[in-house]
């Protein structure tokens, strides 16, 4: 006599079984789906990345371009004030030298007008 002792098919078990199978190729298809979530992802910021690092080159190429012509125009704004100052300067020297009385009697009615003002001025910040 033979001791093979069959045992019955279980129905718990088999059921255990079947729901490990179906959460087993859940789990596999959700890691499928996924991947081709990150690769769609990637394969989008990839391609933002390749749009974007161009214009941001315009922008740095757009951003020194107008700094250095800011720079130049103000440049060439200060030397066009020095020489007006400077032209100035020589124009009031020569009237200086060709009419001098008149140049001490201009200087004194400035300063007078000057005083007078900061006088003015001094009385009503006091009220």
């Amino acid at each position: 006599m033979s001791n093979n002792t069959h045992f019955p098919t279980d129905p718990g078990s088999a059921a255990v079984d079947a729901a490990a199978h179906g959460a087993d190729q859940a789990i596999r298809s959700s890691q499928r789906l996924a991947n081709q979530a990150l690769d769609q992802l990637a394969a989008q910021i990839e391609n933002v990345r390749s749009h974007a690092g161009p214009a941001l080159d315009d922008v740095a190429h757009d951003a020194t371009s107008l700094a250095h012509r800011g720079s130049e125009a103000l440049r060439h704004r200060s030397d066009q004030l020095r020489d007006q100052a400077l032209h100035v300067r020589d124009a009031t020297r020569g009237y200086i030298q060709h009419e001098p009385l008149k140049a001490v009697l201009m200087a004194a009615a400035t300063g007078a007008a000057l005083v007078a003002l900061g006088t003015l001025l001094s009385h009503r910040g006091h009220r």
